[in-house]
């Protein structure tokens, strides 16, 4: 009795694994030459365990497909006519077909200059942060016309802020800037960032303007 669930577990898996082949296949027959299918994208920080590199993908300019079923993908193969052809919008029977434009999906085809790009997004973003001179490598790994991205983050070095000088017009904005307390905005001690200068110009931004719309009134 248990060799014969023994047995029928490993047909089962066998049977499985040739399904998971043929599906994966599919995904990637109706690639065109040296092209592959962008599978996964990983951010790596070298140099620190914590910090939290999931709000850092939202600057990847190039993401994979979602919603594959072992290694098949139902709307990328949507997206494909017959014989392996590209299926394009606004091309004969497309259109027309309902239920294809709306669950069809494009392949996310590996391309090396979005990568690129995002490379620049992620050293802008931690430039902002204040991580000034970070550095990005990229690893990129293509195995059966698949590919995986991993990002390798160095983070940069944290400038601290050991004073302040603000020049702030004499008149009624100078008066409210040190009232509100604008002056203590940045504190003395904090990390320098693009962020919190970005903050204060507006903040001061928006002091002048309520300060000349006042002086409208009067």
């Amino acid at each position: 009795m248990k060799k014969e669930r023994f047995h029928r577990s490993l047909k089962s898996a066998a049977v499985m694994m040739v399904i998971a082949c043929l599906f994966s296949c599919s995904v990637t027959k109706n690639l065109k030459e040296n092209e592959s299918i962008l599978r996964a994208n990983y951010i790596n920080v070298t140099n620190s365990s914590r910090y939290n590199t999931v709000e850092l993908f939202q600057y990847l300019k190039q993401k994979p497909n979602t919603g594959y079923i072992l290694g098949w993908n139902p709307s990328v193969n949507l997206y494909y006519k017959k014989n392996g052809k590209y299926l394009t919008r606004g091309s004969k029977g497309y259109e027309n077909d309902r239920f294809i434009d709306k669950n069809a999906s494009a392949p996310a085809i590996y391309d090396a200059e979005l990568v690129e790009q995002s490379v620049n997004n992620l050293k802008d973003h931690l430039k902002y942060e204040g991580l000034f001179d970070s550095r990005v490598d990229t690893e990129v790994v293509t195995k059966n016309r698949k590919t995986s991205v991993t990002y390798n983050i160095t983070l940069g070095k944290h400038y601290v802020i050991d004073s302040v000088e603000y020049f702030v017009p004499d008149g009624t904005i100078k008066d409210d800037f040190y009232r509100l307390g604008l002056d203590e905005y940045i504190p003395k001690g904090s990390f320098l960032s693009e962020s919190s200068l970005e903050s204060i110009s507006e903040n001061l931004e928006s002091l002048e303007h309520m300060t000349g719309v006042q002086n409208e009134k009067v």
